[in-house]
């Protein structure tokens, strides 16, 4: 098979790995190494494979590895305020505000290196799916912004994908 190295980026730019893999395929030892990369650099991660291929587990070492926390959410049982929280009605005024709860406020307040992962997202609805990419791509929401401490690492199943994760 063909290796090429792709290379990731940090947000800002200053940071880079090379990181070689094969058709895009690679093996639950490779994915763990790409994560021991990505995590510690802040680089978000997708990954897609087929169910019981341990990526959970996998993305959980590799946060240990890096030290960070974990925090796990599951998108497919969620509600769309869950990344987005909740609205609450200011007092004695005429509007309202939303309130983190649940994951995302421990995300929005966290302070030491966190990975917050996205277990099976692409199985989420789409309402939900679409309120936690605003948090991915925009790393804010309704007026909360994400600290640089958290970095996003999601995991999706393809069921006709057997015995290899994709990144």
């Amino acid at each position: 098979s063909r290796r090429r190295h792709t290379r990731f980026r940090n947000v800002t730019g200053v940071q880079t790995c090379a990181l070689p893999i094969s058709n895009d395929s690679v093996t639950p030892t490779q994915l763990r190494a790409i994560l021991n990369l990505c995590i510690p650099n802040r680089l978000p991660v997708l990954i897609k494979g087929a169910p019981g291929v341990g990526k959970s587990d996998i993305v959980a070492s590799a946060a240990a590895d890096a030290g960070f926390d974990l925090l796990i959410s599951h998108p497919v049982t969620a509600d769309p305020t869950d990344a987005k929280g909740l609205p609450w009605k200011l007092e004695g005024a005429d509007e309202a505000t939303f309130l983190p709860f649940g994951d995302l406020a421990q995300a929005v307040k966290a302070t030491k290196p966190l990975v917050w992962f996205l277990d099976d997202l692409g199985q989420a609805s789409p309402s939900v799916q679409a309120s936690f990419m605003q948090l991915l791509l925009a790393r804010r929401v309704n007026g909360h912004a994400l600290p640089d401490c958290v970095t996003f690492v999601a995991a999706t199943n393809r069921r006709q994908e057997i015995g290899r994760a994709h990144v």
